[in-house]
C-alpha cells in the first residue's frame, strides 16, 4: 500500500475510534450495557411519586421524573416550587450512569453509579461543581432500591468537613401516584 493511502487509512481509523463515544473514547461495551440497565430502571420510574421524606421535611414529600431530551436523560425534582425546591439529572455519559445533583445548598455534585445489584443501584460521589468535598457540606452518596413496581427507597448520604455527617443522612420512601 502507497505510502500516503496507510497515512489516510490510520487517520480513518483514529476518527473513527475518536468520534465512537462522547469525549473522545471508546466506552466499554460490557460497562456500557451495565450503564444502560441501571438506566432503564431509573427511566421506569417516570412519573409522580408521593411519601414521607427526611424528618426535617414539613408534609408529605412530592417527586416526579420526567424524561427529556428525547429520552437521554430522565429529571427528578424534589420539593417542587419551595425555597427547597432541588433537582437531579441522570444521563448515560462515556459508558457510565451518572448523576448530577443541583442542590439547594448551591452546589452539583457528581455522581457515578455502581452496577445494578438486584434491586438496588448506588452512586457514588464523582466530584462536581462549586464544592471543596474536604470542606463543603454536599450530597455524597445516594443509594435507590426498587422495592416494588410502584414502591421506591431512597437513602442519601452527605458529607461536611471531608467525612460523612449524620446531619446529612436522609431516608425515603415513596410510592408512585396512581
Amino acid at each position: 500500500m502507497p505510502r500516503r493511502a496507510a497515512v489516510l487509512v490510520a487517520l480513518a481509523c483514529s476518527l473513527a475510534v475518536s468520534c465512537s463515544a462522547p469525549g473522545g473514547h471508546a466506552a466499554d461495551p460490557t460497562s456500557a450495557a451495565t450503564a444502560q440497565a441501571g438506566f432503564e430502571r431509573m427511566k421506569a420510574l417516570e412519573g409522580e411519586w408521593t411519601g414521607e421524606g427526611p424528618a426535617d421535611a414539613s408534609g408529605p414529600m412530592t417527586v416526579t421524573y420526567e424524561l427529556t431530551g428525547g429520552g437521554s436523560a430522565l429529571v427528578e425534582t424534589l420539593f417542587a416550587d419551595t425555597p427547597g425546591e432541588m433537582v437531579t439529572i441522570y444521563t448515560i455519559e462515556d459508558g457510565d450512569l451518572m448523576l448530577t445533583h443541583y442542590c439547594s445548598l448551591g452546589n452539583q455534585p457528581r455522581m457515578r453509579a455502581e452496577p445494578l445489584q438486584g434491586d438496588v443501584l448506588v452512586f457514588r460521589f464523582a466530584g462536581g461543581a462549586n464544592i471543596d468535598p474536604a470542606r463543603d457540606d454536599h450530597m455524597h452518596d445516594a443509594r435507590y432500591e426498587f422495592v416494588a413496581q410502584d414502591e421506591l427507597l431512597i437513602e442519601f448520604t452527605g458529607w461536611s468537613g471531608g467525612r460523612p455527617d449524620t446531619g446529612h443522612q436522609a431516608r425515603v420512601r415513596l410510592t408512585r401516584k396512581a
